[in-house]
């Protein structure tokens, strides 16, 4: 259940790591991360 490629983010999902790189200088993948998506 692994995929690399095809990996989907809710769109809350998004909405609050893009807060995370936006507000707290997070990368996107430090953000994923953080937020408990594999990376």
């Amino acid at each position: 259940q692994m995929t690399k490629q095809r990996r989907t983010f809710s769109p809350e999902f998004k909405r609050e790591a893009a807060d995370l790189v936006l507000k707290q200088d997070y990368s996107f993948i430090e953000a994923s991360r953080s937020l408990g998506a594999p990376a």
